[in-house]
């Protein structure tokens, strides 16, 4: 089955709510990481409280922000158990933000997030999604069926062919791979890292559910 990420417009505002380097508010929405996540939760609720009971609610977390004062993979876990502990029906799984890619230099193979992924999903009665530079069948096939990860989902291959889900069912997928791109301009390239040949990953989503 195919389904549209609908909350996508407002990951990066929620991500920065979560983060203490970029939520600085002292009332009931900062300060600490109960009140951090207190966005979160209300906006769940509100939307239990407004649609049927089969009607389901998933989320995108960040696993990390990457940075030194920021979201952790402590404080993610924490928001994970929380909203599962609330009912919600899924958790989708990855990281970073254009302004901080330098994971992307440190992974190995291509699920990008797949050890905090794979703990996650044994911490909670609800799938658990993993998300980031999955672009080849056979990687996405290995989550699922050999790591324990309930869903994947993928950005790029369907970004640039839109066929991609009809070649994965013909058996005829061969993945994708793009060459590094570059812009021309050091210090930015610098900032980017090897990222920047990876800033396409949010631009749309489809997931692939087992």
């Amino acid at each position: 089955m195919l389904f549209k990420n609908l909350w996508q417009q407002v990951v990066s505002l929620k991500n920065q709510f979560l983060s203490p380097a970029d939520n600085k508010r002292t009332d009931f929405y900062g300060d600490n990481l109960e009140n951090i996540m207190r966005i979160l939760v209300e906006i769940y609720q509100g939307i239990r409280q407004v649609t049927k009971s089969n009607f389901i609610v998933g989320i995108k977390l960040n696993s990390s922000d990457f940075s030194s004062e920021g979201f952790s993979e402590d404080d993610s876990y924490r928001v994970i158990v929380k909203m599962s502990n609330l009912g919600i029906d899924f958790i989708e799984i990855s990281g970073g933000n254009y302004e901080r890619t330098k994971f992307l230099e440190n992974s190995n193979g291509e699920a990008f997030f797949l050890k905090f992924s794979k703990k996650s999903q044994v911490s909670v009665n609800i799938p658990i999604m993993l998300t980031g530079g999955l672009s080849s069948q056979e990687a996405m096939e290995n989550v699922v069926t050999n790591e324990g990860i309930a869903m994947v989902g993928s950005v790029r291959p369907f970004v640039l062919n839109p066929n991609s889900p009809e070649k994965m069912l013909s058996g005829i997928f061969e993945g994708l791979k793009l060459p590094h791109l570059t812009t021309g301009v050091k210090v930015i390239d610098n900032k980017l890292g090897h990222g920047g040949s990876s800033i396409l990953w949010a631009t749309d989503e489809t997931i692939i559910l087992k």
